[in-house]
């Protein structure tokens, strides 16, 4: 089963969102600091809750100028699928699902 993940990537931290349960909508979210620590923490919650193979993971992140880098090429390295986006094509995607919110959790589930 495929895992998916969105990473809203900021200069200080991660906002983590996993979709649990897709059938019913379910998330679980977790923030960490965007430093070398927090990548190995988050590569530690991902092994913790997703025991599977790291390939049945594909996370997703926005481009944010050079802060994003650190997090996609560590996650690569890890075997894990990542997807690094064009922040306007998740902007123009929440539009068109009329379900634009700000919130910062709630932007990493786009």
């Amino acid at each position: 089963m495929m895992h998916y993940l969105g990473i809203d990537v900021s200069k200080d931290k991660l906002d983590i969102c996993w979709l649990k349960d897709p059938a019913q909508l379910k998330i679980k979210t977790k923030v960490l600091p965007n430093t070398p620590k927090g990548l190995q923490q988050l590569q530690q919650w991902l092994d913790k809750n997703l025991p599977d193979c790291p390939k049945q993971r594909h996370i997703c992140m926005e481009a944010t100028g050079i802060y994003h880098e650190a997090a996609a090429y560590f996650l690569h390295d890890c075997g894990y699928r990542v997807s690094v986006i064009n922040p306007a094509h998740s902007r123009d995607f929440a539009k068109a699902r009329a379900a634009f919110t700000k919130p910062i959790r709630q932007t990493a589930w786009f």
